[in-house]
Parts: C-alpha cells; structure tokens; sequence
C-alpha cells in the first residue's frame, strides 16, 4: 500500500506519523517541499479547505499521483467530497477530524 500525505500542518503531520508507527512509507507534499514520486493507492488530503481553488488543487494532486482512494481530511463545506468525485471519476472519501486545537 502506498500513502501520500498532502499538507503537513498539524493533521498532515500526526497522520503521517501514525502511517510510519504502523510500517508504512508515506510520502509527503508540503507548499515548500514534495518527497513523493510515482502513484499511491491512498492520497490523504490535509491542507486547509478554506482555499478558494480547494477543488482545482485537490484534482491536480490526483491527476498527478493517480490515488485508487482519496481521503479528505480537511474541514470542507458539505458537498464538496461529492463535487470532487465528480470531477476527478475516483473515489473520494471525507474523514472528518475531532477534538481540540492544541493552541487553544
């Protein structure tokens, strides 16, 4: 199985950990740096859902790594994993995230 985490903020980069404690790989995008090649299975979605082309640049890291799954684990509006599935013909799944922001 071959994960590709996008967006290393706090999200980002607690689910990447999880994903080398439990023998797993990840690669990894951030704005400034990108240590993933080549296609994944599972493309973990974690950059802010605020973004105004949200849609556009999630569809452009698929197209790019070409995901049998990907996962959103950002605060989106309703309906926008639906409108992403639209888009991109793949499977899109939302994974919300709970609890406390720790600077709060």
């Amino acid at each position: 199985m071959r994960h590709i985490v996008v967006g290393m903020g706090e999200i980002g980069t607690a689910l990447y950990q999880c994903l080398m404690m439990n023998g797993h790989a990840p690669g990894r995008v951030d704005i400034e740096s990108a240590y993933a090649s080549g296609p994944s299975e599972y493309l973990h979605i974690c950059i802010p859902g605020t973004l105004p082309e949200f849609l556009d640049v999630v569809a452009g890291y698929i197209e790019e790594y070409g995901p049998r799954v990907c996962i959103i684990h950002s605060t989106v509006n309703p309906g926008t994993t639906d409108a992403l599935q639209e888009m991109v013909r793949r499977y899109v799944a939302y994974s919300p995230v709970r609890g406390r922001h720790g600077h709060s």
